[in-house]
């Protein structure tokens, strides 16, 4: 008995467009960088909003709030 193996590839691409100005300090890393919303880190890292906001609870990644109510999650310290 003969087999086959099929194998596939799946490559994406994820293009985040900020305004220079868009940067916000971040007090755990202690540098600028580019917030990324709740919905941005799930779609980038493959994983649902719920996880992420686990991982905010958590701690894993580092957080703040907008003036307005706002979630941004620091880019730098996504897993």
């Amino acid at each position: 008995m003969k087999r086959t193996a099929i194998t596939f590839e799946k490559e994406r691409l994820l293009v985040v467009r900020r305004h220079a100005n868009a940067l916000r300090w971040c007090r755990n890393c202690r540098r600028w960088t580019a917030p990324m919303t709740l919905d941005e880190v799930a779609l980038f890292c493959g994983v649902t909003s719920r996880a992420v906001f686990q991982w905010v609870e958590a701690g894993v990644v580092h957080s703040d709030e907008t003036p307005s109510g706002l979630l941004r999650i620091c880019s730098e310290s996504i897993p």
